[in-house]
């Protein structure tokens, strides 16, 4: 395997711009001959046939039927290769490359400008197998010469942002031309615009240079080393090793001089260098032992506890009364130590500590330490693992934080007693006990996010209308309160009550506790933005006026229309808890935590609600078992469970798909039909002896339900309207979902002249050539 494209040979430059011209010039005379529909559709169909082929694997030259209608195509192909669907953009680039120049040319200009997050230039040019750049690339693009190498490098310095340099092409770029023999080209030019560039963008200008700078002239290295040293350290590199390289290395050592250079870093990077430091093994440079005896020896230093710890660390006795004195006094103080290694450190330098005691008392609860060392999930009893009665462990952690308000641990402990609020069935209660921790937060914080995750999941999926409704007559003026009530809403909009979720909803704002209290803080760039939330929340209120319009379920075309607006692909956004931002899938504890059994009913109905696709096949089922509906809207809605069953298993996280599993309405006999779909025996697969087999034994069950269900339907789709127009998406379905053949032969000898048919050919062909037999799609 070679890079993405086989280069081509170059064209002349002096043909670049009068073959654009002739290509602007064609187009016109096709559009004025009165030719131009014939064309557009013959271009359409053979790009369309490339594409199916190309994302089959196929080899080059069977996708290149739509090449006699280049230049024609070459917008069309810019445009593609700037698509998020990563078929069409990886076709579109391999197409372009393909052509050469000056089309490549134009293409990279057009790049260079865009200057894209997405892409990364040295990905176009590298050999799959070999990871090194294939011959010819430089001619390919037009960087052999040098009057395009000097207009593209001062193209790529002008298009950078201030911001993210790993994530630019244009860095990309220019550091790639740098590794392959155009460093003498590339550097003194950016080195050049970094002097006169305001400080956000000299770094990422400097960013383009090697980190050690190896293989840099060394008049050009002192140079960057000079303007480096004059600028701010940028903020996303707070605490990074190279302030702790800075003290390691400084000069002139005295207690004044480590202080002054301490004094420059912001407070982030100040705490970031005393963690760092407290992970280097014994034996400390000089440098950082003279800082931190300078900060316990100052008592207004905020960072006198974290210096004196770091110093225990190292068995040097400066600090041991500071910490000493934290572990029995206001434990609150311990808070700003963050670093896990070191509270350890203390509680065992000070085993009759509060502290320590605390810790002791907390593990006594929860089981196995303080620090860890407890299973929190067990796969076998398919929840939580508590070695105490619910009841009993609420008692136990509401008398521990009246003993230890102040503990680090308070956090954790507030989280816990939340949970065992819900293990009781609680679940306003734990409700209120997540929404205090969130007005009011306590311990340490490292709890923080996950006591917001399990809030959020309970609004989301994990209570009854009538737990919000009791949190909101019980707690009217809560901070929270709009939240409890967005979630009323939403739960309303899920069950097709549109119009009480307007009501509910009317002159809502969500800034407020999206801004103080629901902000994702676990990293500084995953912050939610409450202005986006509260613009995401009017958009679904807009689409809620929309459902309403349908929402008359007894009319059959009014409900069909009802469950093809859940269906479609942005139907999700109708049932979306905003708070989450996009970040659900990654926060929401698919199938571990939220899967408690207590409640798993609740749960598992709350996902189904949550979930587009089972939200559409619940609304499509009077369709297809009613009296009098008509055949138009029975074949339509079959087409459309197949579709969505398809889509569920193959593109939406199995441990979500689980939770929900079965949905309503299908028959368990098909789910259990092995004449319709026998899984295939993975060769990797656990033993019955093995501790997983259950699960594995879950998981492929749950894959063959979907399929098997998938599979009825579409035998009664075809078997009741034979030359249904959707027969042939749904075979195809299937094949994808399980990479049988006689799907394939099905679908081409039912529906040769079908729209998917050229679909089937491809798969087929890439399943007859595939060393191992199969044949799957790009996504």
């Amino acid at each position: 395997m070679t890079a993405p494209i086989d280069l081509p040979s170059p064209q002349s430059p002096k043909r670049s711009w009068g073959t654009l011209a002739k290509l602007t010039l064609l187009t016109a005379v096709v559009g004025t001959l009165g030719i131009g529909f014939q064309v557009q559709h013959q271009v359409r169909d053979a790009l369309g046939r490339d594409l199916v082929w190309y994302r089959y694997g196929a080899p080059e030259s069977l996708y290149q039927r739509s090449d006699r209608w280049f230049p024609l195509t070459y917008p069309v192909l810019a445009r593609w290769s700037q698509s998020e669907n990563p078929v069409q953009r990886g076709y579109a680039l391999a197409a372009l490359l393909r052509h050469g120049q000056p089309y490549t040319t134009w293409w990279l200009n057009s790049q260079l400008k865009r200057n894209p997050e997405d892409l990364t230039f040295s990905s176009l040019i590298t050999d799959l197998v070999t990871s090194q750049p294939v011959e010819g690339w430089q001619q390919a693009f037009g960087l052999d010469r040098p009057e395009t190498q000097q207009r593209l490098i001062q193209l790529a310095i002008a298009h950078l942002r201030d911001q993210n340099p790993w994530q630019q092409f244009n860095t990309d770029f220019l550091r790639t031309l740098a590794e392959q023999g155009l460093s003498a080209q590339v550097w003194p030019q950016v080195l050049t615009a970094a002097q006169s560039a305001k400080p956000e963008q000299a770094q990422v200008l400097l960013d383009v240079f090697p980190y050690e700078l190896q293989g840099v002239p060394n008049d050009l290295a002192e140079q960057v080393k000079r303007l480096k040293a004059s600028l701010p350290t940028p903020a996303d590199q707070s605490g990074s090793w190279d302030v702790l390289q800075k003290f390691q290395n400084i000069e002139n050592l005295s207690g004044q001089s480590v202080i002054a250079l301490y004094q420059k870093l912001s407070a982030s990077e100040q705490q970031a260098l005393l963690n760092d430091a407290a992970n280097l093994p014994p034996g400390l440079p000089e440098s950082l032992r003279l800082l931190l005896t300078q900060l316990v020896q100052d008592q207004r230093n905020p960072n006198r506890l974290l210096a004196a710890a770091v110093l225990l660390s190292q068995k040097d006795p400066q600090g041991r009364d500071v910490v000493e004195a934290a572990a029995n006094g206001d434990l609150k103080t311990l808070n700003s130590i963050q670093n896990y290694y070191l509270l350890l450190q203390v509680a065992q330098t000070f085993p009759d500590s509060r502290f320590a005691q605390g810790c002791r008392d907390y593990a006594a609860i929860r089981g196995g330490t303080y620090f860890g060392d407890y299973r929190p999930y067990s796969y076998e009893a398919r929840e939580v693992h508590r070695q105490l009665p619910a009841a009993e462990e609420e008692v136990r952690w509401r008398d521990w934080l009246k003993t230890y308000p102040d503990h680090p641990g308070a956090d954790d402990a507030g989280y816990w007693l939340g949970r065992t609020l819900e293990w009781q069935g609680r679940r306003t209660e734990a409700l209120k006990q997540f929404a205090d921790l969130l007005v009011q937060p306590t311990g340490d914080g490292d709890m923080q996010y996950a006591i917001r995750s399990r809030f959020l999941m309970m609004l989301d999926v994990g209570s009854t209308n009538s737990d919000l409704e009791q949190f909101l007559k019980s707690n009217a003026n809560h901070p929270l309160a709009a939240a409890i009530q967005y979630a009323l809403a939403l739960h309303s909009a899920r069950e097709h009550h549109y119009s009480d979720a307007l009501k509910l909803s009317q002159n809502l704002s969500l800034t407020e506790v999206s801004r103080n209290y629901l902000n994702n803080k676990l990293f500084d760039w995953s912050s939610e933005d409450p202005a986006q939330v509260q613009f995401d929340f009017e958009e679904q209120r807009q689409r809620w006026q929309t459902l309403n319009k349908l929402a008359d379920l007894s009319q059959l075309q009014k409900r069909y229309a009802l469950a093809s607006a859940w269906a479609n692909a942005e139907g999700w956004k109708n049932g979306y808890l905003v708070f989450y931002n996009g970040g659900r899938t990654g926060e929401l504890a698919f199938g571990i935590y939220s899967n408690d059994k207590r409640d798993s009913q609740i749960i598992a109905e709350g996902y189904r609600s949550a979930n587009h696709n089972a939200v559409a096949l619940d609304l499509l089922w009077p369709l297809l078992k009613g009296q009098n509906v008509p055949a138009d809207l029975v074949e339509k809605s079959r087409y459309l469970q197949v579709m969505l069953l398809y889509r569920q298993f193959v593109s939406y996280p199995p441990p979500e798909t689980e939770t929900m599993h079965p949905l309503p309405h299908f028959s368990a006999e098909v789910g259990a039909d092995t004449s319709l779909y026998m899984p295939p025996t993975q060769p990797y697969a656990p033993k019955p002896n093995d501790p997983y087999f259950p699960t594995y034994q879950a998981e492929q069950g749950r894959d063959a339900w979907y399929v098997r269900q998938a599979a009825h339907i579409t035998k009664q789709l075809i078997t009741q309207f034979p030359n249904s127009r959707y027969g042939d998406d749904a075979l195809l379905a299937l094949y994808e979902m399980t990479g049988e053949a006689h799907y394939l032969d099905t679908l081409l000898s039912r529906f040769p002249g079908g729209d998917r048919s050229e679909e089937a050919r491809a798969a087929q062909f890439a399943k007859q050539h595939s060393p191992d037999g199969q044949s799957w799609p790009l996504p």
